[in-house]
């Protein structure tokens, strides 16, 4: 049985930050926030469609994407995305990373690679549910997303 349903909520999944695109004139870095890797939801496979047709960027284009900690949605954020585009079948983003003192070690640990890891948190605004394998599969076909985040674990290793 599948059919489309509507998801609401905030859903997360990972990828990595490249250090070598550090721009330190512009104090910007370039990140894949998704490659729509199938994430095991643990009920359920997920997988997202990553295109420009699937990604609904009002708020990417808004500039009302920060980058931030841990989804957390408080304090001080680490970055803002300045741009965006789909590449490859990837999901690329240019940060704008903050100047302030409060995140210089921040700051510092991802321009050397100690902070690899992203986190896009999205909302699925389509969703189309397959139910006919052993495992239920859901595919966001549309989504929103509305911060991405550093973070130790990446659901998206070796995408």
């Amino acid at each position: 049985m599948s059919g489309k349903v509507k998801h609401r909520g905030t859903q997360t999944r990972s990828l990595e930050i490249t250090p070598s695109s550090y721009d330190d004139d512009a104090g910007t870095i370039e990140i894949v926030y998704s490659a729509g890797a199938r994430v095991d939801r643990g009920y359920y496979l997920e997988d997202l469609v990553v295109s420009e047709e699937a990604i609904e960027a009002s708020r990417l284009d808004a500039g009302a994407v920060h980058l931030i900690r841990d989804h957390m949605p408080y304090g001080d954020p680490v970055g803002r995305i300045i741009s965006h585009r789909v590449e490859d079948g990837k999901a690329v983003a240019v940060v704008k990373l903050s100047a302030g003192d409060a995140n210089a070690s921040t700051v510092a640990d991802i321009k050397s690679g100690v902070i690899r890891f992203v986190s896009v948190g999205y909302v699925p605004l389509e969703t189309e549910v397959d139910e006919s394998g052993d495992v239920t599969v859901i595919t966001v076909r549309r989504w929103m997303p509305i911060e991405i985040s550093l973070t130790p674990i990446s659901a998206g290793i070796g995408v």
